[in-house]
């Protein structure tokens, strides 16, 4: 049996890393790229001809294949220089958004509130160095304003570690990115299976085209209907309507605020969700402490 051989490690301003490893910052990982917003006044800047990168895109995906808002070609050329091209990393660096993260697919402009890499080395390491630092620059945010802000100058000056080995970098990437793929087949898988689930919903309780007693669409096949005066429509016979409030118990949610934000578990942490993690079945990546929702609800 072959004996494996024992990693050694040495220490660091950032902490121990292994012997091969070696220390980069951020900006001598490729060209930093701040993005800008074109004037909103002009609605001529806005179109389908280029992405329009903002925080509310960042979803916890990797990838970024579409946007809430794209740019017309006039909207792209008064913000050129901020035009990143594809495989570039974008990081959100102000407010509660703060470290998210995200690889371009195609030409994009972000808005300012991201600072972006158009890496010289892989960028899915890219991603996933930053990704594993993304608290470290949460909490850099929160020492400069009450509102949470890291600029390009001290964006550029963050470290992280990495191979010294440009081939250990691409294998490390290429496994991870191989997990993540997974990861989104399974998500779109998820949103198919969602979609032919509200399909059969529609089909059955809107349309009234449940299967009947033997097997046959109940409306279509002759099954009686009745009038309904609250819903001004016919519904099957024997079914009625009651208000959501006289079914299900409704909690109101809570606010503890950014700084109680955490990207991963810890001890007595519990998921924290907020209006962007209902959106597109992204993954919930936020954490709070227990305590904080115990107070509320004893």
């Amino acid at each position: 049996m072959k004996q494996q051989t024992k990693t050694k490690f040495k220490e660091t301003d950032i902490g121990m890393i292994p012997e091969e490893w070696e220390v980069k910052s951020i900006n001598q990982l490729g060209e930093i790229i701040t993005g800008k917003t074109p004037k909103t006044e002009d609605k001529y800047n806005f179109g389908q001809d280029c992405q329009f990168i903002t925080p509310r895109d960042m979803k916890g995906q990797k990838n970024i294949y579409e946007t809430e808002r794209y740019l017309s070609e006039k909207g792209k050329n008064s913000v050129r220089n901020c035009l990143i091209p594809r495989s570039s990393v974008c990081v959100s660096c102000i407010g509660s958004d703060m470290g998210k993260i995200i690889i371009t697919t195609k030409e994009s402009i972000t808005n300012q509130q991201i600072n972006s890499i158009i890496p010289n080395i892989s960028a899915d390491f890219v991603y996933y160095a930053i990704l594993n630092i993304s608290q470290n620059i949460k909490n850099l945010g929160k020492q400069s304003t009450a509102v949470p802000i890291l600029n390009k100058s001290q964006f550029s000056k963050i470290e992280i570690a990495m191979p010294s080995d440009m081939i250990e970098t691409e294998k490390i990437a290429a496994i991870l990115s191989s997990l993540d793929s997974k990861i989104e087949l399974n998500q779109q898988m998820n949103k198919t299976l969602e979609a032919i689930g509200q399909a059969i919903f529609k089909r059955w309780f809107v349309d009234f085209e449940f299967p009947n007693d033997e097997g046959k669409p109940y409306k279509s096949s002759g099954g009686e209907m009745v009038f309904n005066e609250e819903l001004k429509k016919e519904i099957p016979k024997g079914w009625e309507v009651d208000n959501y409030g006289d079914l299900l118990i409704f909690e109101r949610g809570i606010e503890p605020g950014s700084k109680s934000y955490f990207d991963k578990p810890f001890e007595n942490s519990i998921k924290f969700y907020r209006v962007g993690d209902m959106l597109d079945n992204s993954i919930c990546l936020t954490y709070v402490n227990i305590s904080l929702i115990n107070s509320v609800h004893p």
